[in-house]
């Protein structure tokens, strides 16, 4: 049991330039993270992107849960966080209740390839008020927030989202609008 701890990055656990992480049982819950990933942060310094550094986090089984991101602004994955040269499979595992601005489940800022193959992603929530231009609320994924960039100086990183298998992604609430939302895709 991993619980009640605070990061800035990684509440819980923060997988770091070149480190692995394989979660077959336990429990990640109650942990804060200040930026990003609650329960798992999993990153990669944008100097080392270039060289291929990666991260990596394979989740076999395990519950992931009640964990928070408290800045309010681009506050991601709560549940877990990858980041630029990051990877993160999921076989199985419970990712449930956990509350962040983007991303209340699993957040992906600046790429991260990610495989939700078996699992169950519910209950989580996102918190982020945004108001899009044409006046409806905007939702954040609150399941799974999945956005790429480009990083200044190091050219655009490699994203990709598979979901599929056995994977069960539902019951996500963006709390601004008051609506399921289980999966939001950004630039690309």
């Amino acid at each position: 049991t991993i619980s009640y701890n605070y990061g800035i990055y990684g509440g819980g656990i923060n997988a770091y330039d070149g480190s692995s992480i394989i979660m077959n049982s336990g429990n990640i819950s109650n942990n804060i993270a200040g930026h990003n990933g609650g329960g798992i942060a999993i990153m990669v310094l944008d100097a080392n992107v270039s060289k291929g550094v990666m991260a990596k986090a394979t989740i076999n089984g395990g519950i992931i849960e009640n964990n928070k991101v408290t800045t309010t602004w681009i506050g991601v994955g709560a549940g877990i966080s990858t980041c630029k040269g990051s990877d993160l499979t999921i076989n199985d595992g419970l990712i449930q209740k956990n509350a962040a601005a983007r991303g209340g489940g699993i957040g992906a800022w600046t790429g991260g390839n990610i495989e939700i193959l078996g699992g169950v992603i519910s209950e989580n929530v996102s918190t982020e008020d945004t108001t899009p231009t044409d006046g409806s609320v905007g939702n954040h994924g609150a399941g799974v927030f999945f956005d790429t960039y480009f990083i200044s100086g190091y050219g655009s990183v490699d994203a990709q989202l598979t979901v599929g298998g056995n994977a069960v992604i539902t019951g996500n609430i963006n709390s601004v609008s008051n609506k399921e939302d289980n999966l939001f895709l950004a630039n690309d």
